[in-house]
């Protein structure tokens, strides 16, 4: 006997409903717009309805724990655009961004960073960006390495483009207001009047390499380097690359293959 769909969405149901007190409301008063209620059983919606509404705030600090995790990984974005009312973004919880994530089983950290973006000012979109791509890097898992003539980088490697100075920039005003440590939300949750300032200088190649600790390694690279390790974002045929290589200014293909064989003992591409 299969798994109801309709109970699958149910579960999602309720647990929008445990980090959503509003929702709780709009399920008795407005169903019908509520998103996805129409994909649950007359029955279910029935259970759900009979429930007492006290039982989706018992734990009064559920959000606030969650929080915390998406706020770790945004620190200098959340910084400035809280100014110090961090506890704001709780509201997260009850954007359309949160309901959509949960509803379609997908990634809520890239919600919240999708919600970020629409709630902070202009100026701090590069900077979201930015710590969207260590994001990305911490949790890259990459592949398997195997023999087939390809090469990709590594697992936990990412290059992307920023404006030149940023990763200074960036790292500058962590350790500054004490976004480094393990004291990072109360750090966060104090009020101030700081403003980032974007930065507006050439785009050049950032290479992201995570450290066995969890620690991400960034760094500015040539912009040759920076556009063959892109071409191995995705896995691309050693010919491939020795032709892009060329193309870039190797002498010729014996040096476009020392090129490539640097990168794997610098541990920045695998066979896959």
């Amino acid at each position: 006997m299969g798994y109801p769909v309709s109970a699958m969405y149910t579960q999602r149901m309720l647990i929008r409903l445990l980090f959503d007190p509003d929702l709780v409301e709009r399920i008795h008063n407005t169903p019908e717009q509520v998103m996805g209620w129409e994909t649950l059983s007359n029955e279910e919606k029935k259970d759900l309805l009979s429930q007492d509404k006290r039982l989706f705030r018992a734990d009064p600090h559920l959000r606030a724990r969650h929080l915390q995790a998406y706020l770790r990984e945004f620190p200098l974005s959340v910084f400035f655009h809280s100014e110090g009312q961090v506890w704001k973004l709780q509201q997260f919880f009850s954007s359309e961004e949160y309901h959509l994530a949960i509803h379609e089983w997908s990634s809520v950290l890239a919600a919240f960073k999708r919600y970020l973006t629409r709630e902070a000012s202009e100026e701090l979109r590069s900077l979201i960006e930015f710590e969207n791509e260590l994001c990305r890097c911490r949790q890259q898992h990459g592949l398997s390495p195997e023999d087939t003539g390809r090469w990709c980088l590594r697992r936990g490697n990412l290059v992307f483009k920023s404006p030149e100075g940023f990763c200074e920039a960036y790292n500058r005003d962590l350790i500054r207001h004490g976004l480094t440590g393990s004291s990072i939300i109360e750090k966060m949750a104090v009020p101030h009047s700081h403003v980032w300032k974007p930065h507006d200088g050439p785009p050049c190649w950032i290479l992201l390499e995570r450290q066995e600790d969890g620690s991400i390694q960034m760094g500015e690279v040539p912009h040759e380097m920076g556009e063959l390790l892109n071409k191995a974002s995705t896995p691309i045929a050693e010919r491939l690359f020795v032709e892009s290589a060329l193309q870039l200014g190797a002498d010729d293909s014996n040096e476009a293959l020392e090129i490539l064989l640097s990168f794997e003992d610098e541990g920045l591409i695998v066979r896959c």
